[in-house]
């Protein structure tokens, strides 16, 4: 910083900003500034008492803090090059921090460090910590070219107004970043956890003072507790500050150290009033993002393969990623990303909305996907982002990733080059036409996918824009005609298809304008369609048409409350009726995957009813953890059947875009994976837990970067969990460590307990083992095999409807027990020898029933939706007999369609 950048800094910050031109006058650098302890200077300078004691008081504080924090640094370092013992000989021998870095030609070094071992070893870390402060002075953006975008690794200049530490990068070199690489990463460091905790209380309980007493106070009362917030500091990832143009009709990207005007408008850049006014963005580096999850995750990446059979899995079979795979154009150690960006309105606070731009690995497997959302930009204010600027760091350094590999080591040391690309965006609807430069929903040709125009109709007083299902309209988009589109847009001044002209994202490598969008089904079926359908069962407006179920919603009510044990606590719990506006995403998940099936038969006419149950039947397939193509054929059809009828039965001011989408979600299955897949549940829980971050607070711009710069940096299996009162303080701390707790193998639940078998389940039990059982077994209530809990019918913990499973065999059963049988043991005591599971279920009557007329083209319905009866019919298996979970839903049995959704 500038010496007189830091005596202006100063003065502001202290209150004394109308001081700033008498102290320049007086040629008052940073020297003079922290000596003017004489009465007299002082006295020339800040003539009025009042204010020169408030200034003295403010100096004399911030020298004490200097040296308190000089003493720390000297401190901090030879604890991490492994020479504390030589500490208090440095505190004797008064070295502070000035002198500290000028040791290595020192002629008190030798006193200092007697011995010859250490003493190499000392001189060989200062050199390396000199270079690398020289190198970071060589990198800062006075010396740099302001066009200079990919790389993101310089330091956000915030001051630390929540907190009392300010996160800057102690290196910004390459060379630095590896060997950091090399150490425990972050989220398990055992010597950060002290402060890791005090972090955790203080997002918590959303509090803004008393940090630094806090650790002082923990220190205290055990010495060492808490490390500085410097060892922290100096393993996190670097936020840079972006601004932008201050001209609200302009926003044009200026850059992270910009000078001079606006190159768009001519608009001068003040960099005082823009910081303090907002014009400015938060960009992380994705490198470091990358590096710091595959540091840690690094060896769990799943391997590519060229997919030999046409089922669908996850976003590495899509007939999109595939291509690439099979063209060569992603090599063995590449990486790509599903990535969003949406609008997150923030409640009782002025900034209104953010913009965090997210992403995901997915070559993780998918739970390590939804635990490791990292957040690469954050837009904050009370407008939408200009997105050619908001999006320009991130397409610039993936630009050159795509060109130049990233350098990472993973958990074991080993080191790999990857090039990194960005493939999908799951994004909304809103969002989409922002990020791709076109017509929302609601105007002309807004479809994403195809050139459906989309027509004008009349609806209550006002009017909407209709999609009805139309072959010919509904001609395929595709990347190179958008282009088109773009540019003939840009020299006629006319929108061309929608288009409204160029967007960065053509220029992002490998990304596909059209296809690498998803019309994902958190928004436009759960809150979209589903929702709409509710709301027009339910409106009073059409209590004499015969789509109407409002007269009977205190009967849907009462049928949804029974299905409901008490005991269930479950994210698809739902609730009343009488709150279904208030529903979250996963209650209409739930609603229309098993609970509907027994709240909506004999309230809706049987045209409505089926008609709702295609979408029901459609959506399940999409959702299963393997789809084939005869299966996404069927769901395609049921899907098209839909929204033909849609027009029908509800009329065609109800078609609208949400239902439209509908008939792109197959597609969109075909190109990238099951829905799950590519779905923003991940992002929107990253969204709530950015919303609570900043709820409730009027912050300014440099709060909500500091703030977030702090949460940015928890654990990531923590930062959902900081915020849920709920949740027991203690076993969050417990968390700091992340621990493998061998998830994704069998095991208990519980403890398990000896059992003599008899009658009718030992009779099942031999009969699987074929041949007789002459010991006890032992028995738990619930068992966890992969991502799977499995609960028997003795769980109390569990409810009604989670004992049934589908069998390979097709059949159908309830888990009455669940046995671990040691096959082999001839032990008469505890022993460790390996147990194999049998479950015991009692196997249900299929009953003939179905949702779906004779007409339909498909009628497989009885595959998803089965009517059964309880029978006390023993049957063993083995567990892995199992081909899935299922709900029992008042008579009905419906698949759980996969093990990663929580349902």
């Amino acid at each position: 910083m500038d010496t007189q950048d830091f005596v202006r800094d100063k003065l502001t910050e202290w209150g004394f900003s109308e001081f700033i031109q008498r102290f320049e006058d007086e040629g008052i650098d940073k020297e003079t500034f922290l000596s003017l302890g004489d009465p007299g200077s002082v006295n020339v300078l800040i003539p009025k008492i009042g204010q020169r004691a408030k200034f003295r008081k403010r100096l004399r504080d911030y020298l004490q803090s200097s040296s308190t924090e000089t003493c720390n640094f000297v401190r901090e370092k030879l604890t991490d090059w492994d020479l504390s013992e030589f500490i208090q000989r440095f505190e004797d021998q008064g070295v502070d921090k000035q002198t500290f870095l000028c040791l290595e030609k020192s002629a008190i070094f030798n006193d200092l460090i007697p011995k010859i071992g250490p003493r190499v070893k000392f001189k060989k870390k200062l050199r390396e910590y000199l270079q690398a402060l020289k190198r970071k002075h060589a990198d800062t953006p006075e010396t740099m070219d302001t066009d200079t975008n990919s790389d993101q690794e310089d330091s956000p200049e915030l001051d630390p107004t929540i907190f009392p530490w300010h996160f800057e990068s102690t290196s910004t070199s390459g060379t630095d970043r590896d060997n950091e690489m090399s150490e425990e990463p972050l989220s398990i460091s055992n010597s950060s956890s002290g402060l890791l905790a005090v972090i955790l209380f203080f997002l918590r309980h959303r509090l803004n003072v008393a940090v630094g007493d806090l650790m002082a106070l923990l220190n205290f009362l055990s010495p060492n507790l808490v490390v500085s917030s410097k060892y922290l500091s100096d393993k996190i990832t670097v936020l840079s500050t972006v601004f932008y143009c201050a001209l609200e009709t302009c926003q044009n990207y200026m850059g992270k150290d910009p000078g001079g005007s606006c190159c768009h408008c001519g608009t001068m850049f003040n960099k005082e009033e823009s910081t303090k006014n907002g014009n400015f963005f938060l960009s992380a580096s994705l490198k470091d993002l990358l590096k710091g999850i595959l540091k840690i995750h690094g060896t769990e990446l799943i391997p590519k393969t060229v997919n030999q059979g046409n089922d669908i899995k996850d976003v590495m079979d899509g007939k999109m990623y595939q291509n690439l795979l099979k063209q060569g154009k992603l090599a063995a150690d590449d990486l790509t990303l599903l990535w969003n960006c949406d609008g997150v309105p923030i409640y009782d606070s002025d900034i209104c909305s953010i913009w965090p731009l997210q992403f995901t690995i997915n070559e993780l497997p998918f739970t390590q996907r939804n635990e490791n959302v990292m957040v690469a930009g954050l837009w904050f204010g009370t407008e939408k982002p200009k997105m050619k600027t908001f999006l320009k760091p991130f397409i610039d350094e993936c630009c050159d990733l795509a060109q130049n590999p990233l350098q990472w080591s993973d958990s074991n040391g080993a080191v790999h080059s990857s090039k990194v690309f960005s493939l999908v965006c799951s994004s909304d609807a809103v969002a989409r036409p922002l990020l791709r430069n076109c017509k929302q929903f609601n105007g002309e040709y807004g479809c994403e996918w195809c050139l459906h125009p989309g027509m004008v109709v009349k609806k209550g007083s006002g009017s909407m824009r209709s999609y009805p299902y139309d072959e010919e309209k509904q001609k395929a988009r595709s990347n190179e005609m958008f282009k088109q589109n773009a540019t003939q847009t840009e020299k006629s001044g006319k929108e061309t298809n929608g288009v409204k002209g160029l967007s960065l994202l053509p220029i992002l490598p490998l990304f596909d304008i059209v296809f690498g969008f998803v019309p994902e089904y958190l928004h436009s079926v759960l809150l979209g369609v589903s929702k709409q359908l509710m709301s027009l069962w339910l409106h009073p407006v059409d209590s004499m048409k015969p789509l109407c179920a409002g007269q009977d919603i205190s009967q849907m009510d009462s049928r949804l409350l029974r299905l409901r044990s008490p005991l269930e606590k479950k994210p698809s719990s739902l609730r009343s009726l009488k709150c279904w506006k208030k529903w979250k995403a996963s209650e209409w998940r739930a609603f229309l995957l098993f609970y509907a099936i027994s709240v909506l038969p004999g309230i809706l006419q049987s045209d409505f009813l089926e008609h709702y149950f295609y979408l029901s039947f459609s959506v399940h397939i999409l959702l299963q953890e393997s789809i084939s193509q005869h299966e996404l054929q069927m769901a395609h059809e049921s899907l098209v059947r839909f929204v033909k009828d849609m027009k029908v039965l509800y009329g065609e001011e109800n078609v609208s875009f949400n239902c439209h989408q509908l008939i792109h979600l197959t597609e969109s299955v075909l190109n990238w994976g099951p829905l799950w897949a590519t779905s923003a549940f991940s992002f929107e829980r990253n969204n709530g837990n950015l919303r609570a971050l900043l709820t409730g607070r009027n912050c300014n711009p440099r709060e909500i970067a500091q703030r977030f710069l702090v949460w940015q940096h928890i654990p990531r299996h923590l930062s959902s969990l900081v915020f849920n009162r709920q949740s027991n303080f203690g076993e969050l701390l417990a968390k700091l460590t992340a621990v493998n707790d061998g998830s994704g193998s069998d095991k208990t639940l519980g403890k398990s307990r000896p059992l003599d078998l008899t009658g009718s389940i030992k009779r099942s039990v031999e009969e699987l083992l074929n041949r007789p059982v002459v010991k006890s077994v032992e028995v738990c209530d619930s068992f966890t095999s992969g991502h799977t809990v499995y609960h028997s019918t003795n769980c109390k913990e569990s409810d009604q409807t989670d004992f049934a499973v589908k069998l390979k065999n097709g059949s159908f059963g309830e888990i009455q027990l669940i046995l671990l049988f040691k096959e082999n043991c001839v032990c008469t005591s505890t022993c460790l020898c390996q147990a194999v599971p049998i479950v015991v279920v009692h196997l249900y009557d299929i009953k003939p029933a179905t949702l779906f007329s004779d007409e339909h083209p498909n009628n497989t319905s009885k595959t998803i939706f089965v009517r059964v009866e309880r029978t006390d019919q023993p049957k063993a298996f083995f567990l892995e007999d199992i081909r899935c979970k299922c709900r029992y839903v008042d008579g009905w049995l419906v698949p759980v369609p996969n093990t990663y959704e929580r349902c």
